[in-house]
């Protein structure tokens, strides 16, 4: 049983020796497979970094873009509350005019119907005042002023419509 216990010592430092350079040659070769790795992911997050400021600067140019954008918009804005300011007055306006408009137009048709009423229905109207007036001019004139115009004394006529005497 010793030999075996020998002959197993053996082969466990033939392995075990082995196993220490091959683990110094593994991790030899994991340093170097680490290192390379290292300088792949510094090579990667270089080409991020990269990438995110090519990004940064393309938001911030849009960031412009829409900012010049947003003062167009907000110009125009205020324009269209003025222009809404503007059609509110106008509109205001139009019912004034519309109104004085209508306004003159019934009364236009009012006068006209009053007129064509009084000349169709009451023609004497206001005859009663021509005639009243008429005799109001005769009660002035002297008393034998009838005569006279009746034309049957026409020598006295010409004393009085001359005025002489």
């Amino acid at each position: 049983m010793s030999k075996v216990k020998d002959k197993n010592e053996k082969l466990k430092q033939d392995l075990f020796a082995g196993a220490k350079q091959k683990e110094e040659n593994f991790s030899i070769q994991s340093l170097k497979s680490s290192n390379s790795h290292i300088r792949e992911s510094a090579a990667l997050m270089d080409k991020y970094v990269n990438q995110f400021q090519l990004v940064s600067q393309e938001l911030s140019s849009g960031t412009q873009a829409l900012e010049g954008i947003d003062s167009v918009y907000q110009t125009n804005q205020h324009k269209l509350q003025q222009g809404k300011m503007f059609l509110k007055e106008l509109h205001r306006r139009n019912q004034k005019n519309k109104l004085m408009v209508y306004g003159s137009f019934f009364f236009f048709i009012f006068v006209v119907i009053f007129i064509f009423l009084r000349r169709l229905f009451f023609r004497d109207l206001y005859k009663w005042q021509w005639f009243s007036s008429a005799t109001t001019t005769f009660d002035t004139l002297p008393n034998n002023a009838e005569f006279i115009l009746s034309g049957q004394n026409q020598q006295n006529q010409f004393f009085i419509s001359d005025g002489s005497l």
